[in-house]
């Protein structure tokens, strides 16, 4: 199975919803699981198959402490991949303008590339393929 392409994705999002609803309003719900442990133990009711999942992470922190950082992340892609091991994950990198150099963004791919295996064991990651990266920055 390939990583996948943001741009399949959201066509065959759009087509499928228009096959299974016919031409009815889509709704959409949006949930911020929040971080807190103390929350961990709901995440099973809320991450199902039928998600997209964006999870956004601070950039600075890859810099500032990259083993928290790094374990925060594994975190939530291993809870969204036992929950829903096919459902697409958008990697969202905030603070742009504290890392707005391409040597920091390569680092932080590399970073996110080695440490979360992604395109190898986490398949369902969304390639930023304008930027050619794992994650969008913003």
């Amino acid at each position: 199975e390939s990583v996948i392409d943001r741009e399949e994705m959201l066509e065959s999002l759009l087509v499928n919803a228009r096959k299974s609803i016919r031409m009815q309003p889509i709704c959409f719900s949006i949930w911020d699981l929040g971080g807190q442990t103390v929350f961990y133990s709901m995440h099973h009711l809320f991450l199902t198959r039928y998600g997209i999942y964006l999870l956004i992470f601070d950039m600075r922190e890859l810099f500032e402490n990259e083993t928290v950082a790094v374990h925060y992340l594994k975190f939530w892609i291993n809870s969204v991949n036992l929950h829903a091991p096919r459902a697409p994950v958008l990697l969202i990198g905030t603070f742009l303008e504290d890392v707005n150099t391409r040597g920091k963004l390569d680092k932080i791919e590399k970073i996110l590339k080695v440490n979360l295996e992604l395109g190898s064991k986490f398949t369902q990651i969304v390639h930023n393929r304008k930027d050619q990266r794992f994650f969008f920055s913003h």
